[in-house]
């Protein structure tokens, strides 16, 4: 379920787990153009999904 929402996501939605952790510094030499994401790449650590399941 992870691996199908990851490419439901358009490349760009799916870049902005690659930048730095919110809150932290902005370090300039680390700009989101230095980061690659190919298009056939498989979910990277820090895409979570929470799936909730409620009763009512």
């Amino acid at each position: 379920l992870r691996e199908k929402a990851w490419f439901a996501s358009s490349l760009k939605s799916r870049m902005q787990y690659l930048g730095c952790d919110p809150g932290r510094p902005y370090i300039v030499s680390e700009t989101p153009n230095s980061y690659r994401l190919e298009p056939t790449d498989g979910p990277v650590d820090t895409f979570c999904l929470l799936v909730l399941d409620p009763e009512q």
